[in-house]
């Protein structure tokens, strides 16, 4: 038997080597044709290229995982720091004083 290594892939079904870790946008690089048949000449390439693909993308998500986390954390703390803030405006007595006029003067001007 012979070894038969199959020639590199150009153009549409090229599939990258490698996908470095500091350019996570070369895992979409991969472009397989949809209509090619399981027996096709290139189909154990795009299995492959499908397979790599799905493993990329794990790679790509777990690097992700921490960060989903922090950015909760980050907007619960603005959310609170914001409550604060107008908890703090709404008490003070010139807002106070201008809210119960708009009221007073909305309601002496009920017709009835």
């Amino acid at each position: 038997m012979t070894d038969h290594t199959p020639p590199p892939q150009t153009g549409r079904d090229r599939v990258p080597a490698a996908v470095e870790p500091d350019n996570p946008a070369e895992a979409l690089a991969v472009r397989v044709s949809p209509a090619a048949s399981p027996g096709a000449p290139g189909a154990v390439a795009r299995r492959r290229a499908g397979r790599g693909l799905r493993v990329r993308f794990r790679r790509l998500a777990a690097g992700q995982a921490g960060l989903s986390t922090i950015e909760y954390a980050m907007g619960t703390l603005a959310a609170a720091a914001l409550a604060a803030v107008l908890y703090l405006v709404v008490n003070s007595n010139a807002v106070q004083s201008a809210i119960s006029g708009i009221i007073t003067g909305a309601l002496e001007n009920v017709p009835g």
